[in-house]
């Protein structure tokens, strides 16, 4: 696959999107870069190809070629050159080349534009993705959805497909420049190249594929194995030296004797010739993607405004979609960080200033109550976090991908819609997270102690759990012939029963029965005697339904003048009059501790009509511990 357009895409894609462009490529602009002290375009977009500027020429001759067409003279539109950032160009090929993992396992960079998939052995998983039958899959089909996710993603690409890379690659550069060639002759206006156009498939022989290809086509080296270019130099005069000869397209140097072509030009002849018929073959460098997952955007001009940040962040949370599908992958958490500056209007003495010392990080850490990677979930939760304001003005966004985990998908039931109610209620629980914090959602549960106040521990919601059907019992099967089977031969066919018969008929019914002298105890089975540790638990004293987190202390109350007040209480400030004590209870327990648990409890009935859970401590203290309902 050739990004060809990674260049532009890399310094003007997002900022496009931003300002409202479809397309970046519809737009005049250009990257360039510094070549032995001459800025040199690397990269143009196609409105630029249009009005004539190609990769290659100098910037000062790419303006005046856009001067001298009539459109820049009456729209002013003109060509906009930026420089080259070859960091960004990295990471963005490390991105994309993350999606190809959705269509195999071993993938390989090719810097600064190519990568590489096998997708040989992939074919069944494939075209589960694809949801087709895997006899119906063909290259051509695989070809143009790798394509789709590429254009989904925001490349411009060509794809080729082959037994080999090195063919791969000569094919989809060559298609490339004849894509380019091909949109140069049409006019301004025209309807961009159809997708067949892109997608070059060897049908059958590779030497068949690559016979009607320009000589030039199979003149390239890998910057890995020939850093300095002098392995494609050589490879460069041996075209210019075959061409004299007649020899200019791939089939007619395929024709010619190997041995001949090595002893003239050396190892780059030798190179040429196996890859015009097709006869090389190496393994694929696998790229190991880095365990971080980050996605980032740096806006043009600093905002206030909620409403494009969360486009931003709509856009960067389907880039992390992407990925994470790709790598079967889901997250539980994901940071959000922004780079502000305080408002504008803040006292700062010079721009220089504020520009070195203003700027901070502040970062939102979104939690999602079940591991997820849909990026409507993650909108959903960035909208409810921030509350609709920003921790100031934003100059940049990054998103990083935290706590990363296998996922293996949801198994759909036909007759259930559990897996549907899972994802809503994982959103509802994100956004109640969001909303009122991490640690207000929760599942209670029972604490071995006996101190109520500790008597329960939170856990962490789990929804599988929560949302778990209990299991159906099936009633016992009984086999069909007991069924049909007459009563009379169920009980003949056992041997400790008399056969139903008339001489077990009863005729007369005795008028009295004399009962027995002596009745004799069975000998089986045997009476067994309770024991006091058999006998069930007495019921416990009443519990309040609203425990106090911490138990609050009470004092005796006292009036000026008598010396006791009996029945009277302070509590949380106001006088209170108990007139009944109920349901005493002591509690004593883990001795062995610092503070061990040693309290009387009492239900206490205050004049108002409520109840109250008092306790009192060696000590002499008096605690509100709880209050009824």
């Amino acid at each position: 696959m050739h990004l060809w357009a990674l260049p532009v895409e890399s310094v003007f894609g997002d900022r496009a999107v931003r300002e409202g462009a479809d397309d970046p490529l519809e737009r005049p602009v250009a990257v360039r870069e510094e070549v032995r002290g001459q800025r040199i375009l690397v990269s143009v977009s196609d409105e630029a190809r249009r009005r004539g500027i190609r990769p290659g020429i100098k910037e000062s001759e790419g303006r005046a070629r856009d001067l001298g067409g009539t459109t820049a003279r009456t729209t002013g539109n003109g060509l906009e050159v930026r420089p080259r950032d070859v960091s960004l160009e990295q990471a963005r090929l490390e991105h994309a080349a993350e999606l190809l993992f959705a269509f195999g396992p071993e993938v390989e960079l090719g810097p600064p534009n190519l990568l590489f998939v096998e997708v040989g052995r992939s074919r069944r998983a494939i075209a589960k993705r694809l949801k087709r039958p895997v006899a119906e899959l063909d290259d051509r089909t695989i070809a143009e959805a790798i394509q789709r996710v590429m254009t989904k993603a925001g490349h411009r690409s060509s794809v080729a497909v082959a037994s080999d890379p090195d063919t791969a690659r000569t094919l989809v550069e060559h298609l490339t420049r004849s894509m380019f060639a091909a949109s140069g002759k049409r006019p301004r206006g025209s309807s961009k190249p159809k997708k067949a156009d892109a997608v070059a498939v060897v049908e059958a022989d590779a030497s068949t594929a690559l016979a009607s290809l320009p000589l030039e086509a199979i003149v390239w080296t890998d910057r890995r194995a020939d850093p300095e270019g002098v392995l494609q130099q050589r490879m460069r005069a041996a075209v210019s030296s075959l061409q004299l000869l007649g020899v200019r397209d791939v089939g007619r140097f395929a024709s010619l004797p190997a041995a001949q072509i090595s002893s003239r030009f050396g190892d780059a002849g030798a190179l040429m010739a196996r890859r015009a018929t097709g006869s090389t073959s190496r393994p694929l460098r696998r790229f190991v993607p880095s365990e971080r997952t980050v996605e980032s955007f740096e806006l043009d001009a600093v905002t206030e405004d909620l409403e494009p940040i969360l486009f931003v962040l709509k856009r960067l949370f389907d880039r992390l979609e992407a990925r994470l599908s790709a790598r079967s992958r889901a997250v539980s958490a994901v940071a959000i960080r922004f780079v502000v500056e305080p408002s504008m209007g803040s006292r700062i003495a010079h721009d220089a200033a504020r520009q070195r010392s203003s700027k901070r990080t502040e970062t939102v850490e979104l939690c999602f109550a079940r591991a997820t990677r849909r990026a409507a979930m993650m909108l959903t939760l960035a909208r409810e976090r921030l509350g609709g304001s920003l921790p100031g003005a934003v100059m940049a966004v990054t998103i990083e991908a935290r706590a990363l985990e296998p996922d293996h998908g949801a198994q759909l039931d036909l007759f259930t819609n559990r897996a549907k109610r899972i994802e809503e209620v994982s959103e509802l629980v994100g956004r109640l997270q969001a909303a009122l914090g991490e640690r207000t959602i929760f599942s209670p549960a029972i604490a071995d102690t006996h101190r109520p106040e500790a008597a329960w521990k939170t856990l962490p919601f789990d929804i599988d759990a929560a949302l778990a059907e209990a299991p159906v019992e099936k009633p016992p099967r009984i086999s069909a012939p007991t069924l049909v089977a007459p009563l009379a031969e169920q009980a003949g066919a056992r041997a400790s029963l008399p056969r139903v018969d008339a001489g077990l008929v009863v005729t007369t019914i005795p008028e009295q029965v004399e009962a027995p002298s002596k009745v004799e105890a069975p000998a089986w089975p045997k009476a067994i005697q309770r024991k006091p540790e058999d006998e069930p638990l007495p019921p416990l004293p009443p519990r309040p339904l609203e425990l106090l987190p911490t138990p609050e202390r009470v004092t005796l109350a006292k009036t000026p003048g008598v010396a006791n007040e009996d029945g009277v209480i302070t509590w949380r400030g106001r006088r209170l009059v108990v007139v009944r004590l109920g349901a005493t209870e002591r509690l004593e327990a883990e001795w062995w501790t610092a503070k061990p648990l040693a309290r009387d409890y009492w239900v206490a009935e205050i004049a108002d009509g409520r109840r109250l859970w008092l306790y009192a401590e060696s000590t002499g203290g008096v605690f509100v511990h709880g209050i009824f309902d």
